[in-house]
């Protein structure tokens, strides 16, 4: 695997966090979001609790882990919007420019992350935010991941700088990534 560093300039006004529930200190409040990959729903009700989005679009093709339950009010008034869908299909249905901000927790493979980033990058607003879990080349087990590779590669082909790196436990880090505006 060929792992590409960014620029300097890419990752120098980058900030550290303690964990991933502080990014959502710093992402758009009221704001339109999508979760991809949601599995049990933990990370979905922080995002509702802390940021408040007016829409809140999870994505996933596996809903048996999800604890609908706690999602039930929001469902109802339709804050929270359920997508049986794969990942970069379902997000390619979603206009232009929709999103300010995308949380991507899905398949963690080189060519599902790419396709992801394909998909995602004209869906966010200029000077919105992109967020990648698990930023690491390898598990414990050694299963090979292509978050890293794939994200930097992001950062290497401009537009894009890191705003924060999120410290997880086991090295699983978060890392949160602001389309800059062209002026």
């Amino acid at each position: 695997m060929k792992i590409v560093v960014p620029p300097q300039n890419t990752v120098a006004d980058c900030k550290v966090l303690m964990d991933r529930s502080r990014i959502l200190d710093y992402m758009p409040k009221n704001a339109v979001v999508a979760e991809v990959g949601t599995r049990e729903g933990h990370f979905s009700r922080l995002i509702l609790d802390k940021t408040n989005p007016t829409e809140l679009h999870l994505l996933d093709l596996n809903w048996t882990r999800f604890e609908r339950e706690k999602f039930l009010n929001e469902i109802e008034l339709k804050r929270v919007i359920l997508h049986n869908c794969d990942s970069a299909r379902g997000i390619r249905t979603f206009p232009e420019w929709h999103f300010d901000w995308i949380y991507i927790d899905a398949s963690h493979d080189y060519a599902s992350v790419r396709r992801d980033i394909n998909a995602v990058v004209g869906r966010v607003k200029p000077g919105g935010y992109l967020i990648f879990n698990d930023y690491i080349g390898f598990t414990r087990r050694g299963d090979e991941y292509g978050v890293v590779r794939a994200v930097n590669e992001l950062l290497c082909a401009g537009g894009w700088k890191m705003r924060y790196l999120a410290l997880q436990k086991g090295g699983y880090h978060d890392v949160v990534l602001q389309q800059q505006v062209q002026a």
